[in-house]
């Protein structure tokens, strides 16, 4: 859960892409499981097909959560 919130403020400050190679890093680095990384990589995929307003709004919500 840890690494998931800091992926997504590396998304959130710097994009998909960065939080995409952030995330392969940490499973090269057995970090996370592959489940765990496919996870992610969906979740980032979702936030990017929506809209800026809805992803500031979930993006802001969820790292509250987290």
């Amino acid at each position: 859960m840890e690494h998931f919130k800091d992926i997504l403020r590396i998304y959130k400050k710097s994009g998909y892409d960065l939080a995409l190679s952030y995330s392969r890093n940490l499973l090269i680095n057995n970090k996370i499981s592959f489940d765990s990384h496919k996870k992610i990589s969906d979740s980032l995929s979702s936030f990017e097909v929506m809209n800026r307003k809805t992803r500031k709004i979930l993006l802001d919500k969820s790292l509250i959560i987290l």
